[in-house]
């Protein structure tokens, strides 16, 4: 698993690339038991499965805000599409 992770940030070009090289948190997580991976510096350190579980929640969470995102920008005829904030779409509820 670390192998492969490794190939894969060098295939984005690190380190002379210009940008960070991406991994998805499946390929950085998943058969990951390095618990210093993460967090390192955090001194109530948490398992790194609960680092996962977090950032997948995240993820799903902002997926849904996307989409609702969406549905709101076609149906609201003042907002256009593109310009309504996060902030504006929590507080439409």
């Amino acid at each position: 698993m670390k192998d492969n992770l490794i190939k894969k940030i060098y295939e984005q070009g690190y380190p002379d690339a210009q940008t960070a090289p991406l991994v998805s948190l499946e390929e950085f997580f998943e058969g990951n038991e390095d618990e210093g991976s993460i967090g390192c510096n955090l001194m109530d350190h948490p398992e790194i499965d609960t680092f996962y579980l977090k950032l997948k929640v995240s993820q799903v969470y902002k997926t849904y805000l996307m989409k609702l995102w969406k549905l709101k920008t076609m149906n609201i005829g003042h907002f256009r599409k593109g310009y309504i904030s996060y902030q504006a779409l929590i507080s439409k509820k």
